[in-house]
């Protein structure tokens, strides 16, 4: 099954299918690429904290928008 079939499917899932396929993808997400934290707030990736380090190092700098 593609992506775009997948998409496609959701709207016709019900709530319940929903929470598990969002629960069946975090998983698999997780295990392809542990994050750095993973709490009741979400997870913060390797590459999520390297991108607020930039952004923040660019307004350090004075070339943040």
């Amino acid at each position: 099954m593609s992506a775009s079939e997948i998409l496609v499917s959701l709207p016709s899932l019900s709530d319940e299918d929903l929470r598990q396929v969002a629960y069946s993808l975090d998983r698999v997400l997780r295990e392809r690429r542990p994050p750095v934290i993973d709490d009741a707030y979400g997870t913060l990736t390797e590459e999520d904290v390297t991108t607020v380090v930039a952004e923040a190092w660019d307004e350090l700098d004075g070339r943040g928008a």
